[in-house]
């Protein structure tokens, strides 16, 4: 009985390995396009951006998003920028002039603040406060910027971007115009959600097995031998 319950509680305290962060890319980069970062055409507090499911294999866990810098200036907008994440049932190239519609149920906020500290001269990096759980399985991918107080810099920044990349990738903006079939290349850091990666009750699982291990080792007692002799 005693060495069954070792073995129950060696298994339970085999933990798997996450395997490595990787970076995901999704779009071209055949232009470049100032949108939602610079450039303004119209009321300019609101962009969202759609990328395809298939572009992932796997449930993934996003901590950053980057964009990269292709020409213009190195000042950005100005104002307060909110980033939410979420899974949508909207399609690429299908997004709703109606915003709000786009939106997942389990719309996340991973970001809020100024553009300046996060733009380095050749990279815009955005690290999630909240890292998002993404299930490619369930929906394509919405990012979604709420801008408060939009002010353009003297000169625009464009950020490498592609407009005829329909099915992958798209957006809808009130920036200005063009929406199917554009978008800026995004770079998302994510790492894999693996099955194996214990939960704080399988933790309290562990350690009741360390506990069973030691109280069956303590609990052997050595086999004394006796040989008894008759006269």
């Amino acid at each position: 009985m005693r060495k069954s319950l070792v073995v129950i509680a060696a298994a339970s305290c085999v933990i798997s390995v996450p395997a490595a962060a990787a970076d995901v890319i999704v779009g071209g980069g055949s232009t470049a396009n100032a949108f939602p970062f610079a450039g303004c055409a119209g009321t300019c507090d609101q962009y969202q951006q759609v990328y395809n499911s298939n572009q992932f294999a796997a449930p993934v866990l996003i901590s950053a998003i980057r964009f990269v810098k292709g020409s213009g200036g190195s000042t950005l907008a100005g104002g307060t920028y909110t980033l939410s994440a979420s899974t949508t049932s909207a399609a690429v190239d299908g997004l709703s002039s109606d915003f709000a519609s786009n939106i997942g149920a389990d719309n996340t906020t991973v970001f809020s603040g100024t553009l300046a500290p996060n733009f380095n001269g050749s990279v815009l990096r955005f690290v999630f406060s909240t890292p998002f759980q993404y299930n490619p399985a369930a929906g394509n991918l919405l990012l979604n910027f709420a801008v408060a107080g939009f002010t353009a810099p003297n000169e625009s920044v464009f950020f490498v971007a592609q407009n005829t990349i329909n099915g992958i990738t798209s957006r809808q903006h009130n920036f200005g115009s063009a929406t199917a079939g554009f978008g800026l290349q995004t770079t998302f850091e994510t790492s894999p959600i693996a099955a194996g990666v214990p939960e704080p009750a399988t933790w309290a699982l562990m350690l009741l097995g360390f506990f069973t291990i030691g109280a069956a080792i303590r609990a052997r007692k050595p086999v004394v031998s006796t040989t008894v002799s008759y006269a």
